[in-house]
């Protein structure tokens, strides 16, 4: 039987913050740059989540205006809607994906 404490180390939580604010000069010289840092970003994440089914993300995105939590979707809009793919994606990605770049969306 594995030990008490060896189940809570396998939980783990990755916590990713990003600045998105729109007036970078990053964003502003290399117009294609902001979706490749969010690619890569949501890519960190399945990765982590791959890894185990215990892990867990959070993105938290930093703008002129404060902070705002991007995933998890804590709005319990995505309990209502039933997020069906047909592409054999896995589903905990697809609903990453789908939540952060509405998340993205409404933030900026």
């Amino acid at each position: 039987m594995p030990s008490e404490k060896m189940l809570e180390s396998l939980h783990q939580l990755l916590v990713v913050v990003i600045d998105i604010n729109p007036h970078q000069l990053l964003y502003a010289r290399h117009p294609g740059s902001f979706s490749q840092i969010q690619n890569s970003v949501m890519s960190l994440l399945s990765q982590h989540m791959m890894l185990h089914p215990t892990h867990q993300v959070a993105l938290v995105a930093a703008h002129s205006s404060g902070c705002t939590f991007l995933y998890p979707d804590d709005s319990g809009d995505a309990s209502e809607t039933v997020l069906r793919q047909q592409d054999g994606q896995y589903e905990v990605f697809y609903h990453l994906e789908t939540i952060i770049k509405e998340r993205v969306a409404q933030v900026m």
